[in-house]
């Protein structure tokens, strides 16, 4: 005989409790717990235990693609993409991803590479969704088949990783009489303190692109726009055949310190007629670098690297330290040498020295005064002096007597 029998609270007997919330129950079955019937064997009664693990499953998201809609502007396409999430937990970012071309679902497992993507930073909670626009800006002439992928390489852990797919809808894009310059690759790196940036502009138009001008922005924390001046910039003087391409380099002398968000755009001036604008900017490349190098010939007040060499006062000169400004050569002091033949000559002009001999006498005129005769140890500028301070007054003397 079989008996089905279901652990759960009674509220007509408080003390037959059900099972608990949560934890792992050990179940065992009595036959005749109150030995109403005399047995042959009464140790065989008992069965069990059963194990049951009572802790509820954790909360999980489930995210699914409720619709993709795709728009055409030129050689750009945008899907618009809405995420759900259907299931109990709230998932960390994810992508959604767009395979812009593919016959069935794609799989990232199989080698199929998404034509472009988009990021959710705020994910949705259960039950709430998220419209998500994703701009494949390498489109070209055709017909073709997108799917939307939302969490394509299981960032997130959900309840059905099988429901993340929805396509595939059908887009055309028509060919571009005109040019349409579009900025394809944009890198950066850090070399000696300095960020060096390659860009790629290739014209996906059927029409030839005139002069224009590649703008370089160093300051910007979002996109440039129409409105922003590049900090730096190349003039493309030849401009741009029809489905040419071209690499050009930027060269960005003495990042700041820190981390430094750069931006492209593609006829910065808008010279060229095109289909769409906004496949010309690129960005950002993120430049990072711990130390600055030091401005060249400025005192400096913090520190940074000259030449190889970390330094935070003084000048730093073309990687040269230097205490003085750039240009200004510091003169040490040295002793004066003495010339024996310069001052045997100013002897000779009647300086007084210890090598001199005797005194020469000099005969004075008698002025009355009881000098005759006096040692003259000066030469003829000595001699005058003597003459202007003594024979002098006394001469006026006897004249006004």
């Amino acid at each position: 005989r079989v008996i089905n029998w279901e652990w759960k609270d009674d509220p007509e007997t408080p003390e037959n409790e059900g099972p608990p919330s949560t934890g792992v129950v050990n179940t065992y079955v009595y036959a005749d717990t109150q030995n109403v019937y005399s047995e042959a064997n009464e140790s065989n009664n008992t069965a069990g235990p059963i194990t049951t693990d009572l802790t509820p499953p954790a909360a999980k998201p489930d995210l699914v693609v409720d619709s993709v809609t795709p728009s055409v502007d030129g050689y750009e396409v945008t899907y618009v993409v809405e995420v759900r999430n259907q299931g109990t937990g709230i998932p960390g970012p994810f992508d959604v991803d767009i395979f812009a071309d593919s016959a069935s679902e794609p799989s990232v497992v199989e080698g199929d590479i998404a034509s472009a993507f988009a990021t959710v930073s705020v994910p949705p909670s259960p039950g709430e969704s998220v419209s998500v626009e994703v701009l494949w800006n390498e489109a070209f002439a055709g017909e073709f088949e997108s799917w939307a992928v939302v969490d394509a390489y299981q960032q997130v852990t959900e309840s059905d990783e099988g429901n993340n797919s929805n396509g595939p809808v059908s887009v055309s894009v028509e060919e571009v009489e005109g040019p349409d310059l579009v900025v394809t690759a944009f890198e950066g790196q850090v070399v000696g303190g300095n960020g060096i940036l390659d860009v790629t502009v290739e014209n996906k138009g059927g029409g030839d692109a005139g002069a224009f001008t590649l703008g370089l922005y160093t300051q910007l924390t979002s996109a440039p726009t129409d409105e922003d001046i590049p900090d730096d910039s190349i003039r493309v003087s030849d401009g741009l055949a029809a489905g040419a391409a071209e690499t050009f380099g930027f060269t960005w002398e003495n990042i700041p310190a820190g981390s430094s968000p750069v931006w492209v755009m593609a006829d910065s001036d808008q010279e060229i007629e095109e289909p769409s604008d906004s496949n010309n900017i690129e960005g950002p490349v993120v430049l990072t670098i711990d130390q600055a190098n030091c401005p060249n010939n400025i005192f400096l007040e913090s520190q940074c690297i000259c030449g190889d060499v970390p330094q935070q006062t003084g000048y730093c000169c073309s990687g040269e330290w230097s205490a003085l400004p750039c240009g200004i050569v510091e003169v040490e002091d040295t002793e004066p040498e003495e010339n024996s033949e310069e001052a045997g000559s100013e002897g000779s002009d009647g300086d007084a020295s210890d090598d001199e001999g005797p005194a020469e006498d000099i005969d004075l005129p008698d002025d009355g005064g009881g000098c005759s005769s006096a040692p003259a140890p000066f030469g003829g500028t000595g001699l005058m002096l003597l003459f202007a301070v003594f024979v002098l007054p006394s001469a006026l003397r006897k004249r006004f007597q």
